[in-house]
């Protein structure tokens, strides 16, 4: 059974915010607006406001996610978290996310292998803020789109 979300793009607010300032292009614009938010749904709108460059490319779809996104408030925002408990959380998520990303990467890249599939390999790409599992053809597609 497939879940209906990938766990294969995962940043928290200060990886995602990053993220959005050195990719613009079309491709990084789609990965933005197609994320789904585990918490901080104001936040999440909140990058999306900062980055208007994404509504330049995807104009309906920008659109449409923010008006089903809440409005940002710090102060719910910080009513709604207790600090303590999630960054507890967020480093008990990127641990289990690290070995899962690791180990998905390796038998994934295996079977692919196999196949002669080397443009489908993944990597997986590990920070402090964000657990990406990126593969060839993804990488090959971001480079298409950087500026020269």
């Amino acid at each position: 059974m497939l879940l209906p979300f990938c766990m294969s793009y995962v940043h928290d607010e200060h990886g995602f915010r990053t993220e959005a300032r050195k990719s613009v292009n079309p491709l990084f614009a789609r990965e933005l607006l197609k994320a789904v938010p585990l918490a901080g749904k104001g936040h999440y709108r909140r990058v999306l406001e900062e980055n208007r460059w994404v509504e330049t490319m995807h104009a309906s779809p920008y659109v449409a996610k923010l008006n089903s996104l809440p409005s940002y408030s710090r102060k719910a925002e910080a009513e709604s978290q207790i600090p303590i408990l999630l960054d507890w959380a967020e480093g008990l998520a990127f641990f289990f996310l690290n070995r899962y990303l690791r180990l998905r990467a390796y038998l994934t890249n295996l079977k692919l292998k196999s196949h002669g599939q080397q443009m489908r390999l993944f990597d997986p790409i590990l920070s402090r803020n964000s657990c990406v599992y990126m593969s060839n053809f993804y990488m090959w597609l971001r480079e298409l789109w950087q500026e020269p």
